[in-house]
This record gives structure tokens, sequence and C-alpha cells, in this order.
């Protein structure tokens, strides 16, 4: 064969720079680009907190530059003392990751302190979005509020960021009558309704545990006997409570995605949920590290208000 009947190699696709996870602004390159900035907590990263995430990405995508998630820890409920406990739905390591699930190229990871609630909405956007980031668009949550005294919002970013930028209020995302929230999140949970919980989150809940080590319970060749099991502890005292009760849960190695499905009790517990394996102890107690137990069902019979089931 000739050279002349030989095609041309095509030319190739051009390469997306890795996602970057920035603990702070000061991790934040000098130059990072041009953005898209989808801002909040994203407590929890629920359906709700995905359609902020994609419409971001889609339009950053739509003007070729990169979409960056701006989130807070600690949650500003707690710094500013509206809320005891964090009740946090996942732990921040594990919001990052979602939040690049959810189509996020970066994610920028705010320490909030007492200096960041009081500085001004105008001074914020121009010293985070417009400076450190190239901000080109921003998308928040319908009603989104921020900056002293929560008087930043979408009026705010526009005139900060001028005319040329765009500025998105996505529309809440509902399941049946109720808006998709963190709070409706958390309600679900303290009532053990998983499976209506998985369909708000999108996902299982996760409860991240470590196996206690010091007294192993006994345990035969085809599992506990009964009345013992494999105890777990939270691996943050400021997960969000559960209901006590029986459940079905799939554990799995943390960083995996295959692991067996095991009954596990939540017991009551005043510092997050604390969880003991009924079932399947020999395999749990084979594991070195961290595990999640991602609860798929109530098998005692959760019921909510009025009792109601778990739909």
């Amino acid at each position: 064969m000739s050279a002349a009947t030989l095609s041309a190699a095509p030319d190739p696709l051009p390469m997306r720079a890795p996602s970057r996870v920035w603990w702070g602004l000061e991790q934040v390159p000098a130059r990072p680009g041009p953005s898209v900035v989808a801002m909040g907590v994203f407590d929890g990263v629920h359906r709700g907190h995905a359609a902020v995430v994609a419409e971001a990405a889609r339009l950053a995508g739509s003007r070729g530059v990169r979409s960056v998630v701006v989130t807070f820890h600690p949650h500003p409920a707690v710094v500013l003392g509206r809320r005891l406990e964090p009740d946090a739905l996942v732990s921040v390591r594990r919001r990052t990751e979602l939040l690049l699930q959810a189509g996020a190229d970066d994610v920028l990871v705010l320490p909030f302190t007492h200096e960041l609630a009081a500085e001004p909405s105008e001074a914020f956007a121009e010293r985070v979005l417009r400076a450190a980031l190239d901000c080109r668009g921003v998308v928040v949550g319908a009603g989104y509020r921020f900056g002293a005294s929560g008087r930043g919002d979408t009026a705010t970013l526009q005139r900060t960021l001028g005319p040329e930028a765009t500025v998105v209020a996505v529309a809440p995302v509902r399941r049946e009558d109720e808006r998709c929230s963190s709070t409706l999140a958390r309600g679900l949970a303290a009532q053990g309704r998983v499976q209506a919980l998985q369909e708000l989150l999108g996902r299982p809940h996760r409860v991240e545990v470590a196996v206690r080590r010091g007294d192993r319970l006994a345990v035969d060749e085809d599992g506990p006997r009964r009345g013992t099991g494999v105890d777990l502890d939270p691996l943050d005292a400021g997960a969000a409570r559960l209901a006590p009760g029986r459940y079905r849960a799939r554990v799995l190695p943390l960083g995996c995605d295959v692991g067996p499905v095991l009954d596990v009790d939540v017991l009551p517990s005043g510092a997050g949920p604390a969880l003991r394996v009924l079932t399947g102890s020999a395999w749990v107690l084979a594991q070195r590290g961290p595990l999640a137990v991602d609860l798929l069902d109530r098998l005692d019979g959760a019921t909510g208000p009025g009792g109601r089931r778990d739909t």
C-alpha cells in the first residue's frame, strides 16, 4: 500500500487536567484558569446539590472552562452557634469525592471562621471568585445567601463579577411534595427511613467506621453466636444521628466498591452512630482498615410520624 492511500492520523483529543481538591485558598495556583463556580455548603451532596454542580459543569463545558465547587468546613451553622453538633451527613473528605463525582473538575474547601462570616459579600466575591478563581459564571441554589449577615445574593454576584458573567440560581429538586434539603435528609436518618433517604441522596446513606479491636467477641466459623457481633465505631463523632434499630447494609473497605451485604444494629449513642455487625463477623474482623457501611433497608420496621412506613 502506497503512502498516498494512508489516511492521516486524527488529531489527538485535548488532554483534560486531572481533578484537584484545594484545602484553603493558599493551595489554589496563581493562574488556575477561568472557571464557572458552584457555591454552597453542600452538606450531604443530595440530589438538589448535585443539580447545582451539574449545571455548573454544563455551563463550564459550554464555555470551555473548568467547573469549580467552593464549599465550606466546618459547617457555618456550627461556627455561628446555630447548631450545637455538626450532624454531618458525610465527612468533608467524602463530600469532596461526591462533588467530583457530581461533575466538578475542582473543589475548593474554605475554612469557615468568624472572620469569613463577617466579610462583606462583595469583598468575598471579589477576593475569592474574581481574583483567585477567575470566575466567569456562578451557579447557586435558589435563595442562596452569603457574606456578612447573609446580605449577598445573586444580584450581588452579578454586580461584582460584571455583566459578562453568567449567574444562575437552580430551582429546588423535590421529592414527592418536599424540597430536597440537608434538613430533610437528617430527619429521615433520625427516623431510620433509609430507603427514603437513599431516594433523596441518590445513593445509600453511608457511615464510615473503624472496627473495634480491643474486645473481639466470640465468632464461630459460620458467623457470630447468638447475642454476639463486632462493634464498629464511627470515624466522625459529629456524624448525623441514626434511629437505633436493625438494618441491612453493604459493608465495604473504605475506597473499595465491593463488599458483602450484612445485618447491622445501630445502637443508641451520644456521639455519632455506633454500629454492631451481626452477620459476617469473621469477614469484618479480617479487614485491616476503616470500613464504609452503606445502609440499604430497615429490617425491624421503620416508621415516620404517625406510623408512616419508610417510603
